[in-house]
């Protein structure tokens, strides 16, 4: 059986261990938060991500279309025989 001072010593042993325990939860709850922000930090940066490549992808084809037109409206010569063209069938 424990003395008097023993017993004295392992209740402030248990003391100290639920206190400690205490704060383990604590902090145990405070990362799953913590790991709860940042996977949708982490979902939020995927989902940017996939729109911006889908941007640029877009962005890419405008300019393609783009680059085509600009090289039928260098050709002025053209453009005006083809205005002429036009204007005298509808005429």
């Amino acid at each position: 059986m424990p003395t008097r001072d023993q017993a004295k010593e392992m209740a402030s042993d248990v003391d100290d261990k639920k206190r400690e325990l205490g704060a383990s939860k604590t902090t145990m709850e405070r990362l799953r938060e913590e790991l709860k922000k940042r996977q949708s930090e982490l979902s939020k940066i995927t989902t940017l991500d996939e729109k911006i490549e889908l941007e640029l992808r877009s962005l890419r084809a405008k300019m393609a279309t783009m680059k085509a037109e600009l090289e039928v409206y260098e050709d002025l010569d053209a453009l005006r025989t083809q205005s002429e063209t036009t204007t005298a069938e509808l005429k």
